[in-house]
């Protein structure tokens, strides 16, 4: 593009004053050193008329390949004008719109990039913030079904002859008369009848539970364990532990008598 399409194309009304006070001051100093059009024409090379368009103003009609400031600096030297000033307005004008231009772009162009991000990366915390949560319950969920599935198989793999005595289900019994082991470590217990039959044996996790009832009036326990530190009992709404160290083995003991002495224990404990 040609200078004076680039002029003429950023604020026209501005640079049209411009152009305007440069065709009059030309005219004045060249009427004032008595000098005439048709000499300046010939050695400029530029028509009388394109002169005159000049000293009125008008630039419009310039072709766009000549280089206009070039023959107002021309013209200026042979008339002995000074237009150092609005030559210079016109370049500083010129410098100010190609400054402004990405300064106007960029600012908007970043904000709408950053309005984007900041979207994808709300929408992406939420998901990340609620997906564990969906996780854990299902996991939740996933852990009581495979306990309860787990009692029920150690519940069936018990000799029928001793199930009168074993409640393993999740649900507590509707008779209050009995008592449930929970376990705090992985253990190894037994439990065996008032007369030292075997009713229940095995290696517990952490969480796992297993319920027996009093069937009968003088119905007793005999437990014995590999960890008395990793089990506690829930025996008519309280809870009794520990009933020996983590790891510490047991040869047994029957169910009521310990309860009892645990229960003498605390009363003498609250006495004093």
């Amino acid at each position: 593009m040609g200078e004076l399409r680039i002029i003429l194309k950023s604020k026209p009304e501005e640079k049209k004053e411009i152009f305007v006070t440069i065709g009059e001051k030309l005219s004045q100093s060249r009427k004032s050193s008595r000098k005439k059009l048709e000499g300046i024409s010939k050695k400029l090379n530029l028509s009388v008329e394109m002169l005159n368009n000049i000293e009125a103003g008008d630039v419009s009609k310039f072709p766009q390949t000549i280089h206009i400031t070039g023959f107002l600096r021309a013209f200026a030297e042979k008339v002995d004008c000074d237009i150092s000033l609005e030559l210079e307005q016109l370049t500083l004008q010129e410098s100010s719109k190609t400054k402004k231009t990405p300064i106007l772009r960029l600012p908007y162009k970043f904000s709408f990039l950053f309005i984007i991000f900041f979207f994808i990366f709300f929408i992406s915390l939420i998901f990340i913030l609620s997906t564990p949560e969906i996780k854990k319950e299902v996991s939740d969920i996933k852990t009581l079904e495979n306990k309860k599935f787990q009692y029920q198989k150690n519940f069936n793999t018990t000799e029928s002859e001793n199930e009168e005595y074993i409640n393993i289900s999740s649900e507590k019994p509707l008779n209050k008369d009995y008592f449930e082991i929970l376990f705090l470590e992985e253990t190894w217990i037994e439990i065996l009848d008032e007369n030292k039959l075997l009713l229940k044996n095995g290696l517990f996790k952490i969480g796992e539970s297993i319920m027996f009832e009093f069937k009968k009036e003088d119905s007793d326990f005999f437990i014995k364990s590999g960890n008395l530190g990793g089990f506690q009992i829930f025996y008519n709404e309280e809870f009794f532990a520990p009933f020996g160290l983590s790891g510490q083995v047991s040869k047994g003991f029957f169910f009521k008598e310990k309860i009892n002495t645990v229960k003498n224990v605390r009363i003498l404990k609250d006495e004093y």
